[in-house]
């Protein structure tokens, strides 16, 4: 599924460049055993070899190959892989298994409602209107923006991060701190021209209410009825190009 949003793409560093095309060579199944040796890649991308092992590092790092002595740099296998990874891997079709893409989909948005529910839950009652009063700047934020794709994205994540922040508590935090790259990415290219549903700042409202007035499970009940009927909203649209 295409994205709709028309955010400017900056442009990348040579080194951006090389892993972006290694990335989704790995990813799409191109390179599912070795890669080619540097010096080759370096010939074949028109980039020095200093800018290949650059980005070679990063793929490491990433966990998705790894240097093994008398083979080169070999691909790992995918239960090895880092979470950075999953865009890629839902951008490029998974080698081609779109209906596995889209089982994936549905995994990941069932395990995302899973963590801000449970987040949610830690956060009523650690609140108030003053601390509150972030979130709903960025929730009347993200509403304006609500047809722009990647902006309202944008302020739809920086929404929770603020309530969490405003709860503080940190390792929740921390934890959509590393996320926060994957989940826009995702968004980007999965759900760019889909808007919130048409209630979505009266249900957020709701739930700073009961975030504020220490009800856990009224907060919680309100996040996974939303959350449900958009994510059924999005695999519904998802399911039309399988």
């Amino acid at each position: 599924m295409a994205s709709a949003s028309s955010d400017i793409v900056p442009e990348l560093s040579a080194t951006e460049v090389v892993f972006e095309d290694l990335l989704t060579k790995i990813v799409s199944g191109l390179y599912s055993d070795r890669l080619p040796a540097e010096r080759d890649l370096a010939r074949q991308l028109g980039a020095s070899r200093a800018t290949v092992r650059s980005a070679l590092n990063r793929l490491e790092s990433w966990r998705l190959v790894c240097p093994k002595r008398g083979s080169g740099v070999v691909v790992r296998d995918q239960r090895e892989w880092s979470i950075e990874a999953l865009p890629a891997y839902l951008r490029h079709g998974g080698g081609g298994d779109v209906a596995g893409v889209a089982s994936m989909l549905g995994d990941l948005l069932e395990i995302r409602r899973t963590l801000i529910i449970t987040v949610l839950g830690l956060v009523a009652g650690r609140t108030d209107g003053r601390t509150l009063e972030r979130p709903r700047q960025l929730l009347r934020g993200a509403w304006e923006a609500r047809h722009q794709g990647t902006s309202f994205a944008e302020q739809d994540y920086e929404m929770m991060r603020a309530v969490v922040a405003a709860a503080g508590i940190l390792p929740a935090l921390w934890m959509l701190n590393d996320i926060g790259g994957i989940y826009l990415a995702i968004a980007r290219t999965w759900a760019g021209g889909l808007p919130p549903l048409d209630d979505y700042v009266e249900v957020h409202e709701r739930l700073f209410e009961k975030l504020e007035a220490g009800e856990r499970q009224g907060a919680q009940d309100i996040i996974r009825d939303y959350l449900g009927r958009h994510d059924e909203r999005l695999m519904t649209v998802l399911e039309a190009f399988t």
